[in-house]
């Protein structure tokens, strides 16, 4: 469950309103967790407000703020979106008008909502799923991604090896072969976070391979386990999938 940091002045009336509906609409379902919202009960921390909410901020997943004519000039409000800036959450930001959005935060250029008020607690849940689509893709592939380093290495050994041991050229060609999924998947991860669906099921196929070739155990065991790991991970996303498409 991804945790939500709603920063924004009560000032902001009707707006307001209808945004932190939505958003305690979709806890209570237990799609999120709102982490803090406006008036947020911080009575045990007494005078550490300040650090509270820091601590708020720094637990959230994403951070939602409503920079209308009363949430720009608001000081908590900026100062909230600034450490949200500094710590690289995610920020959604509500605005009348994107010419009005100044400074950092027009980064965030896809996570920017301006327009028709009505709407925007509607656009501010569809945004939310599919976060959260892609943010339980990341849970299953990191289990994957985890063990890509370790094994990018014993790769190179098996191919320093193949000098010394004789080995088929089908199990030196499958071990070229995965050694080119492992720098993909690297690259997936790197530009866009995500290990691509095709990835997956290539690698899934060339670690097949070498567990059917002449390999050492430690390899083969190795890429038993591996193979393991992203099977579960693409059953667990083709899950996911489902579940999120029949809500």
């Amino acid at each position: 469950m991804i945790k939500v940091f709603y920063s924004a002045t009560e000032k902001s009336g009707e707006l307001y309103l209808s945004v932190h509906s939505k958003l305690a609409e979709m806890s209570k379902s237990q799609k999120i967790e709102l982490i803090h919202f406006p008036g947020f009960n911080y009575i045990e921390v007494q005078n550490h407000f300040p650090k509270a909410i820091k601590y708020a901020i720094e637990e959230s997943d994403v951070v939602i703020t409503l920079m209308d004519e009363f949430g720009r000039t608001n000081q908590w409000v900026n100062q909230e979106v600034g450490y949200a800036v500094a710590h690289d959450k995610e920020v959604v930001i509500l605005a009348e008008d994107r010419s009005q959005i100044k400074g950092f935060v027009n980064q965030y250029t896809q996570n920017i909502f301006t327009g028709d008020k009505k709407g925007m607690p509607q656009e501010i849940q569809e945004w939310l799923d599919e976060f959260m689509r892609k943010n339980e893709e990341l849970v299953y592939q990191k289990i994957i991604f985890d063990k890509i380093m370790d094994f990018h290495k014993m790769v190179d050994h098996e191919k320093y090896k193949t000098k010394h041991i004789q080995y088929s050229n089908e199990a030196i060609h499958a071990i070229d072969d995965l050694e080119d999924s492992i720098k993909n998947i690297y690259r997936d991860v790197t530009n866009t976070q995500f290990i691509t669906y095709f990835i997956l099921k290539e690698t899934e196929t060339r670690l097949d391979k070498i567990i059917k070739e002449n390999c050492t155990t430690n390899l083969r065991n190795f890429c038993v386990q591996l193979r393991g790991d992203i099977i579960n991970a693409i059953q667990a996303r083709d899950r996911k999938i489902i579940e999120l498409g029949s809500k």
